[in-house]
């Protein structure tokens, strides 16, 4: 079996860690990974091991002409291809055509909460929306991050139950670290990790923050981020005076060094598709607050394991900030909950098994 990928990932061509993911996640199963990126030049490289990677070329309006053709270039009179894309709107578009014209079967991969109010309040999330509402129905299979996802498309009927994969991406991290710097009422740090853009709401968590601040005054916030409101939660941060005790550092793909030193992990995103940070911070004995999304009822229930609150709610954030800092025997009996709970994640090789059975099953269907 051979893997076709649409993807717009433009990284995987330089090789390093996301190529040598995709080596895990395809390659132990397939025996050949194609890879059409979106992208304005056009590239070839053999990346070795069975792993191609082509770029389309052309600017926004043609690349997914480019990539349908080149895909069907590729998979053209070979019944051994299965499409995968990397998500159900511009990708998807070119794995349906591809999928139809040469006969194929494909699975969509959906990433994101596509039945979150929040995602389709933007333009550009609307007629995405509209786009995967109209060709899932024609994909054989469907990969999502959460449980979420899954009863969303199950329940519009996009996709038969029996061929979703929920699959989201665990931490490799399994170290849970013997967290107990919440004692004896010391300074309490908190943690926000994310790209600095709008969906996240990093602007909601400085309102709850600086509220707070009027009642108790022992703990300071991080931000590690990088995004286009930056700007504008720089501002915030300083028309408020918030300085002291609120600072925005440098994204890093690697957070060990912040997650041990951090309390308290904080996410107010209006949507997600999992929330990897949240888990990778129960991994090292972090207590988690998420808003409603994402692994939130899922893997992370309110009150057991983390605390989970509305969507958009400034209120929600404060209380419960002040509650976990003020409470150290409540702040600790979710922090062990979250361990266990990180200690019991799926095993990277049993996942990687059910990863590569589901697809088995989708290509064998044919």
């Amino acid at each position: 079996m051979k893997v076709l990928m649409i993807s717009k990932d433009a990284s995987i061509i330089n090789g390093g860690d996301t190529a040598e993911r995709l080596r895990q996640y395809y390659l132990t199963w397939a025996d050949e990974l194609c890879v059409i990126i979106f992208s304005n030049h056009y590239e070839y490289k053999d990346l070795k091991n069975g792993l191609h990677v082509y770029t389309t070329g052309g600017n926004v309006f043609t690349q997914i002409s480019k990539a349908i053709k080149l895909g069907k270039k590729i998979t053209e009179n070979n019944k051994e291809w299965i499409i995968t894309t990397q998500d159900p709107f511009e990708t998807g578009l070119v794995g349906r055509k591809i999928s139809l014209e040469n006969k194929i079967p494909w699975v969509a991969q959906i990433h994101t909460d596509i039945g979150s109010p929040f995602f389709r309040k933007e333009l550009k999330n609307k007629i995405r929306y509209k786009i995967a509402k109209k060709i899932l129905k024609y994909a054989q299979g469907a990969r999502v991050v959460s449980e979420r996802i899954q009863k969303f498309i199950i329940k519009k009927h996009f996709i038969d139950d029996k061929s979703i994969l929920v699959a989201p991406i665990y931490p490799e991290t399994k170290i849970v670290l013997d967290n107990n710097k919440n004692e004896n009422n010391k300074e309490i740090h908190i943690l926000m990790a994310s790209r600095l853009t709008k969906e996240k709401n990093i602007l909601l968590a400085l309102r709850a923050i600086k509220n707070l601040r009027t009642k108790i005054q022992n703990f300071t916030l991080t931000i590690k981020g990088k995004g286009p409101q930056e700007k504008k939660i720089k501002k915030f941060i300083k028309d408020n005076s918030m300085n002291s005790y609120v600072k925005i550092e440098e994204w890093s793909s690697d957070l060990s060094e912040s997650y041990k030193n951090t309390d308290i992990f904080l996410l107010t995103s209006n949507y997600e598709g999992f929330g990897r940070t949240v888990i990778e911070a129960m991994t090292y004995g972090i207590t988690v607050i998420m808003t409603d999304v994402g692994c939130a009822g899922w893997i992370i229930k309110t009150g057991e394991n983390g605390i989970v609150v509305p969507v958009g709610s400034c209120e929600y954030i404060e209380n419960s900030l002040k509650k976990l800092i003020t409470d150290n025997t409540l702040c600790n009996k979710i922090k062990e909950a979250g361990k266990r709970t990180a200690e019991n994640l799926p095993e990277k090789e049993k996942y990687l098994e059910e990863f590569g059975s589901f697809f088995k099953k989708i290509y064998d269907k044919q």
